[in-house]
């Protein structure tokens, strides 16, 4: 994966319910992330170039797609990218609707650090923040 791509990645972030027989499940709310990418100037591949279902939950909550980043660009904009991904996908909604998240950070060493978080938009945008901080080093350069 290149600095400047993500990857999406196929699954459904802390769901219990699949449809059967399906592999390639993304939620619905996947197209939208992308686009959001976009806007921030990002490539977004996903892993599987085969045939891809999306699935709606007819709920309150919302599932974010998996999404896969470089710890370069999970660091960028001083370490906020991920909180601004969340704050721009939920422009002029519900800061106290519920939403599950599932991203990953992927280092130069081939380790990742996991962003997992369930609760209300409001929450997620801090708790993003958080860990975007956490994956600076004290120099204020991007991890390694």
């Amino acid at each position: 994966m290149t600095d400047s791509k993500v990857l999406v990645l196929p699954g459904l972030p802390r769901n219990l319910t699949k449809p059967a027989g399906e592999q390639a499940l993304y939620p619905d709310t996947t197209i939208d992330m992308v686009k959001v990418l976009r806007e921030y100037g990002l490539e977004s591949e996903f892993v599987d170039q085969d045939e891809r279902t999306l699935v709606s939950h007819k709920a309150f909550d919302v599932w974010l797609p998996i999404l896969e980043f470089t710890s370069n660009l999970a660091t960028g904009v001083a370490g906020g990218l991920l909180a601004n991904l969340i704050q721009s996908f939920f422009v002029g909604t519900d800061t106290s609707q519920v939403i599950h998240i599932s991203w990953r950070v992927r280092h130069r060493d081939g380790t990742l650090s996991e962003f997992n978080y369930d609760g209300p938009v409001n929450g997620a945008i801090q708790s993003a923040e958080i860990f975007g901080q956490a994956l600076r080093p004290s120099d204020g350069n991007a991890t390694d």
